[in-house]
């Protein structure tokens, strides 16, 4: 009896190690994902993404809220809320979760910053600001990244016209209120695009920028908004390739850069002051000498972070033309991550590929890392998994789904070979049902019409026949503009009339909700 109780607590043993590290592939959609970040969030992780509808006229992006295993276990869509390098800010003291980007238009010309303000425990939207730079000088608003800054949440972007300028938006965190808008741009730095942003050891803000393709940018910024230092280095030009980096816990700053030729970059080492290089990693021409397959490859990088240890971990792709797959495949742009350490030394690297029978090439990238108490990391980014051949383009159409990834700090995953350079992604991995359940509302336009917009005393809210959803298990909830709920109202058929004569004036946030999953975020104006 002994014995038996021994075997299966060894059995439960190996099996609970045998999920420590894995690879996974998810599909939301059963259209197009990608994964961008991943953030510690309480004893789990938020991972952003966005994907398009089957008919691929909307955008829509939401936030995955996942444990150590990329078990799902909240999943929420913002619809026509862009697809651009979005951000996820957890502010800590206030409790609050913030999902940032840009607008989404039919004509794919947003025009200004979004802010969606997430409760803490359900992450259901509470309400939504539109960050709009008053002079209008900009035609083009991107965001690019968001941070937590001296207790103001700071989102910063290209706003475009002849060329690109840094537009920074500092908004307080509980009223969401715009404090400033900052301009960054001509005749200093012309056409600058920011990539990285940070504060750093002094308590200042930190632009890890681009400009004019040829030069990286950083810019220091005080506490009274003012630029107070910034430091120029002549790149090698490499269309599309923007500095991504950090600083590190001694005071040294790194940043990713183009290096002797377009596909093989540089990190830079600089040093805590004056920001000059003292140290420096280059990938070199030919692989590794546990590779005995030297080819043509190069690399992109997307992200760099320091681990607890010194060393930085970086993901991005890698470009790999004789990779030794079953023939004729090739690695284009397939998902990378390594690890070096505190001096630029190359600890290890891995390639994630696929197979198809109907395409000879891999894309796919990781764009998110983060790394876990224990040591392990975890990536995100993308894979083309579901390929499938279009008989109307005459070619393969490649679907990317969202890739999660955990390895341990050796960069070593369960059942894999750790000697090897690449491993072999498996098979997608289907959501359960209840997030299967919003999948319908990704065929095309939902039709749901709320006017009039400015409102008086009535609003009315048309909403159509949706497949699959019965309008008795619909909610509509209104919020002010401090996210406090201030109406409630079941949907009653198809046609819904709401009585707010009793709303203050001003800008309100309605909500239409199935069941627990809010499908559509709205706002109007009470006169």
């Amino acid at each position: 009896m002994k014995l038996i109780v021994i075997f299966v607590c060894l059995l439960f043993i190996l099996n609970t190690h045998a999920q420590q590290t894995f690879i996974k592939v998810i599909d939301i959609g059963h259209t197009g994902e990608i994964a961008y970040q991943i953030v510690p969030f309480k004893n789990n992780f938020l991972v952003s993404y966005a994907h398009a509808d089957s008919l691929r006229k909307n955008l829509y992006s939401g936030i995955l809220e996942i444990d150590q295993f990329a078990n799902i276990k909240k999943d929420r869509r913002f619809i026509d809320f862009s697809n651009n390098f979005n951000s996820i800010v957890i502010d800590s003291i206030h409790n609050k979760v913030f999902y940032t980007g840009e607008e989404h238009t039919l004509t794919n010309i947003p025009q200004s910053y979004r802010v969606y303000s997430l409760d803490y425990d359900t992450l259901d939207s509470l309400s939504l600001v539109e960050v709009i730079d008053s002079n209008r000088i900009y035609p083009i608003i991107y965001q690019t990244q968001a941070i937590i800054h001296n207790n103001q949440l700071v989102l910063s972007g290209s706003g475009i016209d002849s060329s690109n300028h840094l537009m920074t938006a500092y908004i307080d965190p509980v009223t969401l209120e715009i404090d400033t808008i900052t301009h960054i741009g001509k005749p200093a730095y012309p056409s600058i695009s920011a990539s990285s942003m940070y504060t750093d050891l002094d308590g200042n803000q930190v632009y890890l920028s681009k400009s004019s393709y040829d030069t990286t940018a950083i810019i220091v910024v005080d506490d009274k908004k003012k630029i107070v230092k910034s430091t120029k280095y002549k790149d090698s030009y490499c269309y599309g390739s923007y500095p991504v980096g950090c600083q590190l816990s001694d005071g040294r700053t790194i940043y990713n850069r183009c290096g002797k030729t377009n596909s093989l970059p540089e990190i830079v080492f600089l040093s805590d002051s004056s920001y000059e290089i003292v140290d420096k990693f280059e990938w070199r021409d030919y692989l590794p000498w546990q590779s005995p397959f030297p080819s043509q490859h190069g690399r992109t990088v997307y992200r760099l972070i320091e681990a607890k240890n010194g060393d930085i971990i970086g993901v991005g792709s890698i470009y790999w033309n004789e990779a030794p797959l079953p023939d004729p495949h090739y690695l284009n742009r397939s998902p990378l991550i390594f690890r070096i350490d505190s001096k630029g030394e190359l600890l290890w690297y891995k390639a994630l590929y696929n197979i198809s029978k109907i395409e000879d090439s891999v894309t796919g990238y990781l764009f998110g890392v983060t790394e876990l108490d224990d040591g392990s990391i975890m990536a995100v980014g993308d894979i083309n998994n579901d390929i499938a051949f279009d008989s109307i383009l005459g070619r393969p159409a490649q679907v990317p789904d969202i890739l999660i990834v955990r390895l341990t700090a050796d960069g070593c995953i369960d059942g894999y070979d750790c000697e090897s350079l690449l491993y072999k992604v498996p098979d997608v991995t289907r959501l359960t049902s209840w997030t299967q359940d919003t999948d319908v509302h990704d065929e095309g336009k939902l039709g749901i019409y709320i006017y009039p917009n400015p409102a008086t005393d009535k609003l009315s809210i048309n909403i159509p026949t949706i497949a699959n959803i019965s309008t008795t298990q619909m909610n509509i909830e209104i919020f002010n503009t401090l996210g406090t709920k201030v109406m409630e109202q079941k949907v009653s058929d198809s046609q819904n009339s709401i009585d707010i004569s009793s709303l203050s004036t001003g800008l309100h946030f309605i909500k239409i909700k199935y069941i627990d999953r809010t499908i559509v975020t709205s706002k109007f104006i009470k006169l």
